[in-house]
């Protein structure tokens, strides 16, 4: 049952992504249409977490971040 369950959540999403963002992919070349999939799952990702945000009224600390450093 568990199993049906996360299927269903999956099923969802992509719901939701084809709704929002559309059903074609507009690259002709394989890694062109990899990439496009996962701008629209990286959109959609993106557009869930704001909706969030302001649904439950967060606030955010971004301090932390600050001290962060990267290195090439």
């Amino acid at each position: 049952m568990m199993r049906y369950y996360k299927r269903s959540n999956v099923e969802s999403v992509f719901n939701m992504i084809k709704r929002k963002f559309g059903t074609h992919l507009y690259s002709k070349s394989e890694i062109g249409q990899i990439n496009d999939i996962l701008c629209k799952a990286l959109a959609h990702n993106a557009r869930i977490l704001i909706h969030k945000y302001h649904e439950n009224d967060l606030k955010l600390d971004f301090k932390c971040c600050k001290k962060t450093k990267v290195t090439r």
